[in-house]
């Protein structure tokens, strides 16, 4: 079980917004589910085999909200 919670800053209301969220394994989609924001979510996940099992939980933003990028930190 994996617990989760989406945080928005700088909202007026910053809990009971949904948003969907997208649950994959090794790239593969498993499953989209609503969560609120402001309240901890449980997301079942199973190991499938043993080593790498990598998990990405992909949040769509919420309405009204700016979009968000991420960028990996790149070495000099």
């Amino acid at each position: 079980m994996v617990q989760l919670e989406l945080v928005e800053e700088g909202s007026l209301q910053p809990y009971g917004n949904r948003a969907e969220i997208t649950v994959r394994r090794n790239g593969d989609i498993l499953s989209k589910q609503f969560i609120s924001s402001g309240y901890p979510a449980e997301i079942a996940v199973e190991i499938e085999h043993g080593g790498q099992n990598i998990y990405e939980f992909e949040v769509e933003a919420l309405k009204g909200s700016l979009p968000h990028s991420t960028t990996a930190p790149s070495s000099l």
